[in-house]
């Protein structure tokens, strides 16, 4: 069983994380748009105006009512990104038509047959600030491993005074968190504070 880790911090400390990516489980698949409004919460308008870019296994998506989420996928959310290559992996943007061969086709998929999936979802820039702490708030499932490895990377910088981490219920000092993890697949929980 996974360990529960459950942490007292500003969650904006834990944004670079939430790019990695988190595991998200839906009781079934489907297309891509009611995936993430129905399993990650995501609002319809959120996503329509927030989100300009969208990766689905690798591959720009400027559909995400047509492109169908299978078990294992990856999903990558971002707002606009700068530069030439923000503006060719933009949603619909002018110039989506440069990056045709390589854009998710929905046309590909089999059939939008619902079934349960576990999908990873990485949240980058200004959407990782914005929905990140709700994510967090509510609880995300992580690989162990990325997780120490965060913990590790990040040091003595990453906590406060006043932060607190508890593992399974027994609480230890936040720096001793990495150690405490054994690799296994985390649940990961940081209310507000």
């Amino acid at each position: 069983m996974a360990p529960l880790v459950r942490i007292t911090a500003d969650p904006a400390r834990f944004e670079p994380l939430l790019g990695g990516g988190f595991l998200l489980s839906g009781a079934a698949g489907g297309r891509l748009e009611e995936f993430l409004q129905r399993e990650a919460g995501i609002g319809a308008e959120y996503l329509r105006d927030r989100v300009q870019t969208l990766f689905l296994d690798g591959r720009p998506v400027d559909d995400p009512a047509a492109a169908v989420v299978a078990d294992g996928a990856v999903v990558s959310l971002s707002a606009a990104m700068p530069g030439l290559a923000g503006a060719v992996l933009r949603r619909s943007g002018r110039y989506a038509a440069m990056r045709r061969p390589i854009s998710h086709d929905a046309g590909r998929e089999a059939d939008a047959t619902p079934s349960p999936v576990t999908v990873t979802l990485k949240l980058f820039n200004l959407i990782a600030r914005e929905l990140g702490p709700q994510f967090l708030a509510r609880g995300i499932r992580i690989d162990g491993e990325a997780l120490r490895d965060f913990l590790e990377r990040q040091g003595r910088w990453l906590w406060r005074e006043g932060d607190a981490a508890a593992v399974d219920g027994r609480e230890l000092a936040p720096a001793e968190l990495s150690r405490a993890l054994d690799g296994r697949l985390a649940g990961v929980e940081m209310p507000f504070f």
